[in-house]
């Protein structure tokens, strides 16, 4: 199998893990684990927020649904002729607005929503195959279903993970 674009897609884990398996890797790999956890938080219970980095006026944004790669613009803040980028912390698709152009807002205030891109969404998935708990099992349960923005490698994934991760727990 390639490492090439697009070669990850086809990559699942679905191989058996040995029961411990994921405690050995929180203690080899504590680091590791903590960015898997620091992954599955972000992209799984919550979207992910935008907030003014200082207050000012909207001048521009994007628009809801559009796709947008971390660190694209979703808004320009204008504050003492000074115009700032407000941008995507993840790559994902715009949810919501939470504000109007030419609104003046406070430093701090939300500013958008963001839904995680699909490779968010994977990634979380193949960290918690490897040390999700059966509390993650219900954030994992809505990417199993056959809908359309649902890819199929994702629903594939999202199915295995669930199940290693009862495996584990019995």
């Amino acid at each position: 199998m390639g490492n090439g674009p697009g070669c990850h897609k086809q990559r699942l884990h679905q191989r058996r893990i040995p029961r411990g398996a994921s405690e050995n890797a929180e203690r080899h790999f504590p680091h590791r684990a903590w960015q898997c956890g620091a992954i599955a938080g972000a992209f799984w219970r919550c979207r992910s927020k935008v907030t003014a980095p200082q207050p000012g006026k909207i001048t521009d944004s994007a628009t809801v649904g559009t796709a947008i790669h971390q660190g694209g613009i979703i808004a320009k803040l204008e504050s003492g002729g000074q115009t700032t980028e407000v941008r995507s912390p993840i790559s994902g698709r715009l949810r919501e607005f939470s504000v109007k152009a030419g609104q003046t807002i406070a430093a701090g205030d939300e500013i958008a929503m963001l839904d995680p891109g699909t490779d968010q969404v994977w990634e979380a998935l193949r960290a918690l195959y490897l040390i999700g708990r059966p509390e993650d099992i219900p954030a994992i349960q809505p990417y199993q279903r056959e809908l359309p923005e649902v890819p199929d490698h994702v629903r594939k994934q999202a199915m295995a993970t669930e199940q290693a991760i009862r495996e584990r727990s019995k």
